[in-house]
């Protein structure tokens, strides 16, 4: 395999890793949440001793189940985003050696979303959680409505991330001359 078939194959394989991880995590975090009721119904014991009736939604959004979840999904964003990082600098290397300029445009637009979500929406959207733990939901309107702002925001920006991870990919898995000419 000559030197460029080997960096693409590097590339795609670093983007591939990336985006699948990308998705996995938004998949555990996203079922977490809807996941508590799921799995009352199907553990008795754990419906009896939750604090909340099923279908509640303001006792369960109080309850210290929920606001354990909710640490955890944190927690799985802390260590995701700073291995995104890592990621981040690979792919951005793989696909320099490439030669493939809008890849690298790609990746790199992936890279600076890592770092605006990284450094200030995850750290953001941290404190304003946690801000609204345990609190009833109807003592604390505009604190929750800010935190949706913040998590919308964060989730567009996910969701962007893949879109350009994916272009990334395909732009850099496509057979053909590199992209030194602009094409």
């Amino acid at each position: 395999m000559a030197r460029g078939g080997r960096a693409r194959s590097i590339s795609v394989f670093v983007i591939g890793i990336w985006v699948g991880a990308t998705l996995t995590v938004l998949g555990v975090v996203g079922y977490s949440f809807p996941g508590i009721e799921r799995a009352m119904k199907s553990n008795p014991p754990l419906e009896q001793n939750a604090g909340f009736e099923l279908g509640d939604d303001q006792a369960k959004k109080e309850s210290a189940l929920w606001v354990i979840i909710g640490e955890l999904n944190r927690h799985y964003f802390f260590g995701w985003n700073r291995a995104q990082l890592v990621l981040a600098a690979l792919a951005i290397f793989a696909v320099a050696c490439t030669r493939r300029r809008k890849a690298l445009v790609y990746v790199a637009i992936a890279s600076v979303i890592t770092l605006v979500l990284t450094f200030e929406l995850a750290p953001d959207l941290t404190d304003r959680g946690r801000a609204i733990d345990f609190k009833p939901r109807d003592t604390i309107v505009e604190e929750e409505a800010a935190f949706l702002r913040v998590h919308k925001v964060y989730t567009s920006l996910e969701f962007a991330k893949t879109i350009a991870l994916l272009a990334a990919v395909v732009l850099t898995a496509r057979r053909g001359k590199s992209e030194n000419a602009g094409g």
